[in-house]
């Protein structure tokens, strides 16, 4: 056993620091202490506590607060000091808070930023912490971009089941999508964490690390990406309203950032996934 940031490595596997999830709790707790290193790198992209009901108002305005159980989220807070706040402004297409987090149907239900940039480095991380709905299968965890990226590349998170986990990306300017998979346990709950390296133009497993459940897990040999850097995308959270990437299930935290991170920064955040699904 060894410390590591903010928790520890045990028997090959991380364990996050015992910190109170959402923004309540800890000093400082997890939520604030991986704001302050958006706050250190400069780093743009979001951070989303789903599972903090004090982040999340029924309005895409920014109001009525959600309380009870089956509430409408129709605005959910960007915690990092972005200002990337994500909004639904129809209100039969909103996610529902079920005490825990927010549930996704599978068909309309959506969270979206548009024209967020995330360009200027090489390289961005992706955090999602959520489960999948019983008998049901897991849509896409976040998606990046429109359908053709023609001039930025697109990334999206996605699971089947639980049982794969399926990392996808966009080419520049290419209407299908090439993709990766990597073996993970079956799993209700989930935490996945993935770094992406846009500018080397080589294989996948070159370009692509991830992190299941704490876990760091090994990626296959993929094909040349000329994956570009994200400007000006929107952001999806659940259905983008015309692919088949519906993303039913619950949701507890999401997160997108353009920091180069320390190994012990990377460690927060990795114990800031893993807290959503605790």
């Amino acid at each position: 056993m060894a410390r590591f940031g903010s928790g520890w490595w045990l028997d090959g596997r991380f364990s996050p620091a015992l910190t109170a999830p959402g923004i309540g709790g800890g000093a400082p707790s997890l939520t604030t202490q991986v704001a302050a290193i958006f706050t250190a790198t400069s780093a743009k992209g979001y951070m989303l506590r789903l599972d903090s009901a004090a982040t999340l108002f029924q309005n895409s305005g920014g109001t009525g607060a959600v309380s009870s159980v089956s509430d409408p989220v129709g605005y959910a807070t960007d915690l990092s000091g972005n200002g990337n706040h994500f909004t639904q402004t129809t209100a039969g297409n909103r996610a529902l808070w079920n005490g825990t987090g927010c549930d996704f149907d599978g068909v309309n239900d959506g969270l979206t930023r548009a024209a967020l940039d995330l360009a200027g480095r090489s390289y961005v991380y992706l955090a999602f912490a959520g489960q999948k709905n019983t008998g049901t299968v897991n849509g896409p965890i976040m998606y990046h971009g429109n359908p053709i990226a023609s001039v930025d590349g697109a990334v999206g998170i996605a699971a089947n089941g639980g049982a794969i986990i399926a990392y996808q990306y966009q080419a520049r300017g290419v209407t299908s999508h090439a993709q990766i998979r990597i073996t993970a346990s079956d799993d209700v709950m989930g935490s996945h964490v993935a770094y992406w390296n846009l500018t080397v133009a080589t294989s996948i497993d070159a370009q692509l690390d991830v992190w299941h459940n704490g876990v760091a897990q090994t990626v296959s040999v993929g094909a040349v990406t000329g994956i570009g850097p994200l400007t000006t995308q929107t952001h999806y959270i659940g259905s983008n309203g015309t692919q088949h990437f519906a993303g039913k299930g619950r949701r507890y935290a999401v997160l997108a950032t353009n920091s180069a991170l320390t190994a012990p920064q990377l460690a927060t955040l990795i114990a800031w996934a893993e807290e959503g699904r605790a």
